[in-house]
């Protein structure tokens, strides 16, 4: 289809600027004199080329000590899908938890109840001890997920930094989450168009880059560092976008295997230690919630957790309307899976889905993730012709010439929506949750502001 802009293009310049490479999400040089300001907008219909499937396995009244067989048919559901579909299919999780039933009858508002979370991880067999112990106490756990997590000897590991990860909703490290022994090394290696860091710490602590800092990264470029030190977590993140996080875990097991580069991969499961409270005063809630939180941290260490890492969120007190959880030992469990495939694919992944015993919820056209790069590389060379164009027609009045470029901001103002509701993904606006419900396309747009410089 064609290509919209606000404005008549300027394309005489366009043959020699490499924007591609030329420019990030916020990259600038230094430079001195008068400039000007401008946006350039360019925009497309994209047709779906493919079909996004929502599929669920749903349980009822199933034990803590089930989890690995749970895992073990999600499994099964997503080989089924990969065997049914070919190589032209993603497959990833969407919602997904195990949570206790909830059920009682209606009480009074003028009583309070507290309610509080406490995060832990670990391996499946401490879990389920866990898991037991906190049961005789009267504790349930919430939003329980399996996850396979990699080991690896003493030897270097790799992280990748993919092209599109200064967007929030793209994948930021490659793997996010590492395990490593101590005396590992790990080398970044920068993928994307922009400038990236890979730096210790958390946006907002006092010792972020104490423990390692790469420097700035620019495309194609790696940085390697040596990760020693006790067992335990270290956190990461790009200074530049600090909502690109990662972990490194330093391993309290001996090296599995003398072989470089050797992987394997362990159960791991990470759930939510709930505190609740039966209806009371606010006063008593307050107190009677804050000995549970201090009961539950002495349960996870006499289990080999560090209490002292445990922090409770998610803390609240409010009017009680309804009954406490049910039995400590019976929950409820759904795992969404989201599938992208051809257009052709849908009902052979339907019903290798079903036999497997997850169901269809529901199927939307889509657009799949290599047509808008392909759209985006277009886009952005158009914006840039069109804020070329603009800032042309404000400069030759006055008898000046714009000169080189100071500073290229991309889709810094989204427009096309005045209503809001546009996010940024893989490089351009697009309204969530990419995908769409009619054969009519969706559009995609791209904003950029360029500062030139003035002769």
């Amino acid at each position: 289809m064609g290509v919209t802009l606000v404005a008549a293009l300027f394309l005489s310049a366009v043959g020699a600027v490499n924007v591609q490479n030329a420019f990030s999400q916020k990259a600038a040089s230094a430079s001195s004199g008068a400039s000007i300001k401008v946006t350039g907008e360019a925009s497309k219909m994209l047709d779906p080329d493919q079909a996004t499937l929502m599929l669920a396995i749903q349980n009822q009244a199933i034990d803590i000590s089930e989890i690995a067989d749970l895992h073990t048919r999600q499994a099964k559901v997503m080989d089924a899908i990969k065997e049914a579909a070919g190589d032209n299919t993603t497959i990833s999780i969407g919602n997904s938890y195990i949570n206790q039933y909830y059920s009682g009858p209606s009480i009074p508002s003028n009583t309070f109840t507290g309610y509080a979370s406490i995060a832990i991880s670990s391996s499946i067999d401490q879990f389920t001890a866990i898991s037991e112990a906190l049961s005789n106490e009267g504790f349930g756990l919430e939003s329980i997920s399996v996850s396979q997590v990699p080991q690896y000897s003493v030897a270097d590991a790799s992280v990748i930094i993919p092209f599109g990860a200064s967007d929030q909703n793209s994948l930021p490290f490659e793997p996010k989450d590492i395990v490593v022994a101590s005396g590992s090394t790990v080398t970044w290696t920068n993928q994307d168009s922009a400038l990236h860091t890979a730096t210790s710490g958390t946006p907002s602590s006092n010792d972020a880059g104490k423990i390692f800092d790469t420097g700035l990264l620019g495309p194609g470029e790696s940085a390697t560092v040596r990760i020693e030190g006790l067992p335990g977590t270290i956190l990461y993140y790009c200074v530049l976008h600090p909502f690109m996080t990662g972990s490194i875990t330093i391993s309290d097991e001996e090296p599995i295997s003398e072989e470089p580069n050797h992987e394997t991969k362990k159960i791991v499961v990470t759930g939510y230690v709930v505190i609740n409270t039966q209806p009371d005063t606010l006063e008593n809630t307050i107190k009677t919630t804050y000995e549970k939180i201090e009961k539950v941290k002495a349960i996870l260490k006499d289990a080999g957790i560090d209490s002292e890492k445990l922090e409770p969120a998610n803390v609240s007190f409010n009017p009680a309307y309804y009954g406490g959880p049910g039995p400590g030992t019976t929950y409820s469990t759904y795992t969404q899976f989201i599938v992208k495939t051809d257009l052709s694919n849908i009902n052979k992944i339907a019903e290798a889905a079903r036999n497997e015993g997850a169901y269809l919820e529901n199927v939307f056209l889509s657009i799949s993730d290599a047509a808008i790069d392909k759209a985006r590389i277009e886009l952005n060379q158009l914006a840039f012709a069109n804020a070329q164009e603009r800032a042309n027609e404000i400069a030759q009045p006055l008898g000046l010439k714009i000169g080189s470029v100071k500073s290229i901001e991309v889709n810094a103002i989204p427009f096309g929506n005045p209503y809001g509701g546009i996010v940024t993904y893989r490089g351009v606006n697009i309204i969530p949750p990419y995908y769409i419900s009619s054969i009519q396309g969706q559009q995609v747009s791209v904003a950029m502001t360029v500062e030139f410089e003035l002769q």
